[in-house]
């Protein structure tokens, strides 16, 4: 009888631990199993995102060349304008004007060609800075300044070409003195030569602010590729090379004290760059021979 019992609790005592080792075996698959499903979930997961994050870079670098490219094409466009058209032209009205009322000449030719019609990329160059770039500060501050210049050199154009016909239709020696903003007895006209010096003043804004918002621009990209890691940092396209005025053209820059004015008020500011590990443990990493 008891050898009977006995065994029977042994079998009893055998199937308990068998199932015991099966449910630890079972248990153990499992949290394994779900350990390597989260490591691989999480691996897939960072490598997604470092790719998302290097699209992002690349197609901010792309888009700040292409913005930059623009601001090269307003900067060249004005430069022509003011060489070939507004400077030459303002230039002739002035001597023709210090001739008259100093030597009285008398023989003078009115000149009223109508300045060449540009359309200037600045709708373009908007699209992509408002839509592709997460700027702020001066670039923006200078964007709206070439918007500003672009509507009141329109504005102006109209000005010019109705002045031009109000003058056809006056007596001779009329339209010379308002033409020259001589003093007469009914006063001094001072729209003809208020016009020119506008001309060159919007002008001398278009490439003052096309200049400032295309190093903006390639500073940007700069700052883009050099938070990359640096085995991002060759799969990045490169930024535009700054463009390169001829000696020769150098005085067709503005140097205006307002432009200087407007700089000391629009100061560029970046994100705080990341710190670096060793910098972060200092005294016990290297410390920085320049300060932190």
């Amino acid at each position: 009888m008891w050898q009977i019992f006995s065994e029977a609790w042994t079998y009893v005592s055998g199937h308990i631990e068998a199932q015991q080792t099966g449910a630890v075996y079972l248990i153990s698959t499992l949290v394994v199993g779900g350990v390597g499903a989260y490591g691989g979930a999480r691996g897939a997961q960072r490598i997604v995102s470092r790719e998302a994050i290097l699209k992002g870079r690349r197609d901010a670098i792309l888009a700040a060349n292409s913005a930059h490219s623009l601001t090269m094409v307003i900067f060249n466009q004005a430069t022509s304008l003011k060489k070939q058209h507004y400077l030459p032209r303002l230039d002739h009205w002035q001597k023709q004007r210090q001739a008259v009322t100093e030597t009285g000449e008398s023989k003078i030719a009115i000149h009223f060609e109508t300045p060449p019609p540009i359309s200037f990329p600045i709708t373009k160059l908007s699209e992509i800075v408002y839509g592709k770039l997460p700027l702020n500060g001066r670039p923006l501050a200078a964007l709206s300044e070439l918007v500003q210049a672009e509507h009141t050199l329109t504005h102006l154009l109209n000005e010019y070409q109705s002045l031009h016909r109000e003058l056809e239709e006056r007596d001779l020696t009329d339209a010379i003195e308002r033409y020259l903003a001589l003093d007469t007895r009914r006063g001094r006209d001072d729209r003809y030569k208020d016009l020119l010096v506008g001309f060159v003043d919007l002008v001398d804004d278009l490439l003052f602010f096309a200049d400032v918002l295309g190093k903006d621009l390639l500073a940007y990209g700069n700052v883009v590729r050099d938070q990359a890691p640096n085995r991002e940092r060759k799969k990045l396209p490169q930024v535009n090379e700054p463009g390169k005025l001829m000696p020769e053209y150098e005085y067709l820059i503005p140097k205006h004290p307002h432009h200087t004015r407007w700089l000391e008020g629009h100061k560029m500011s970046w994100p705080p760059r990341k710190v670096p590990f060793s910098k972060r443990l200092w005294p016990f990493g290297k410390p920085n021979p320049n300060g932190p």
